[in-house]
């Protein structure tokens, strides 16, 4: 954030690793802030512009220059050993895409280059395999180990994907109006299926196994498929849908509108509940055990139970634009149009 007092709400026991990126005017780095306990109401993260000092203060607070500016990033909560990857995509701008893959110390395991700016990126929760869009209209599929598995160019640019828990299954939406679904085990053609909305794909989910998905578009539905692509249940809100997120058996979907709404459904397509969240929803998140989501709506992070009773409401300053959250949904970080960053 440009403001160094920028304060950040009250937080019970804070994760190992916490991963923010940040574009400044001297240089493009990636923050790796790793918390060592509880933080009290009012706690401040340091700040500073000099990259050798922050890495060597024991702040808490790992910077490391990447060379392009950040666009995309994902995480793999869950790897072999207890360790962690985090990928970051972006662009080197008026030359080339990048996608970096980490460990959690920051260490670097390798790179990739592609034409245009990597625009999206996915890990699966095992961290085995990542997905990568570039706007080039590629998709990018690799292994842990950098090495490209197979590669598909959709017909336009890709604006959200969803991996399996194991990466086997990969669900993509894009401004061509569709949904694509791959198998990375198929021997020669990885596509397996697409439906077709009547608007931009601008949210999916999916659970852990793979075999269930949900997909929102600008066209106002959001609709729920099982494994071979057949619509199970489809539900129209009254504006586009700009997020989906779903618990990890499938049970639960959460989406959210620009009609202010949040809806709620189980996995049978019953609507649960719909919240009016009193701004637009940008982003959504549900936790894996389906017990809590957290929805972003203008300044506002909410955090509802499946039943739609607000649990909580954290107010920031200026509207927010992205949302990640924890596997519980028990933490966020949040980055809003004013630039700052919060957790």
């Amino acid at each position: 954030t440009d403001n160094p007092d920028y304060p950040i709400a009250r937080l019970p026991v804070l994760p190992a690793v916490l991963l923010a990126y940040i574009y400044n005017k001297i240089a493009k780095h990636y923050y790796v802030l790793r918390a060592s306990g509880p933080a009290g109401e009012g706690t401040r993260w340091p700040r500073t512009r000099n990259p050798s000092r922050c890495a060597s203060r024991r702040d808490g607070v790992v910077a490391r220059p990447l060379g392009c500016l950040v666009k995309a990033t994902g995480w793999a909560p869950r790897c072999p050993g207890g360790g962690r990857f985090i990928a970051l995509g972006g662009m080197v701008p008026g030359q080339y895409g990048l996608i970096h893959l980490f460990d959690s110390a920051g260490k670097r395991s390798w790179h990739h280059k592609t034409r245009e700016a990597i625009s999206t990126v996915a890990v699966c929760r095992t961290g085995e395999f990542l997905a990568a869009a570039s706007d080039d209209n590629n998709i990018y599929f690799f292994d842990k180990r950098g090495l490209l598995q197979w590669r598909h160019e959709a017909g336009r640019l890709i604006k959200c994907m969803a991996l399996s828990e194991n990466g086997d299954y990969l669900a993509v939406g894009s401004e061509d109006s569709n949904l694509y679904y791959f198998d990375r085990n198929r021997q020669i053609k990885k596509f397996v299926w697409k439906f077709r909305f009547e608007g931009t794909v601008t949210g999916v989910a999916m659970a852990s196994s793979g075999r269930q998905v949900a997909a929102g578009s600008a066209d106002r539905t959001v609709a729920y498929f099982d494994q071979n692509g057949q619509m199970l249940w489809s539900h129209e809100a009254q504006d586009s849908i700009s997020s989906v997120g779903m618990s990890a058996d499938g049970g639960l979907v959460a989406a959210g509108s620009s009609d202010h709404n949040l809806y709620i459904f189980n996995g049978t397509g019953v609507l649960l509940q719909t919240h009016d969240c009193g701004y637009p929803v940008t982003a959504v998140a549900v936790s894996s055990r389906g017990d809590c989501m957290l929805a972003a709506a203008g300044p506002n992070l909410l955090c509802l139970d499946p039943q739609g009773v607000r649990l909580w409401t954290a107010q920031l300053g200026s509207n927010i634009i992205r949302l990640a959250a924890s596997e519980l949904a028990d933490s966020a970080l949040v980055a809003t149009e004013d630039k700052g960053l919060s957790f």
